[in-house]
């Protein structure tokens, strides 16, 4: 589907690169919802857009989960 739908508008790349739009960014890391337990993971990070996505939504919607303490905090970090 991501890679349909990239195919689809014009800023899709040749040999498989692609710069992926902000707002699918944002729509694919609301979908997955992440929680600040999660592990998050872009091998393919390019301009780190999925990193700071998932960044911006746990600062958004898990920051009272993520500065509790020392630890969570440092492991957001």
């Amino acid at each position: 589907l991501y890679e349909y739908m990239l195919g689809k508008i014009a800023s899709a790349g040749q040999n498989g690169q692609f710069r992926t739009p902000r707002h699918i960014i944002q729509l694919m890391v609301e979908m997955t919802a992440p929680i600040p337990k999660d592990v998050i993971c872009d091998p393919a990070c390019g301009t780190a857009g999925f990193l700071v996505a998932a960044s911006d939504y746990l600062l958004k919607n898990h920051s009272d989960m993520i500065y509790k303490d020392a630890k969570t905090r440092r492991r957001f970090n």
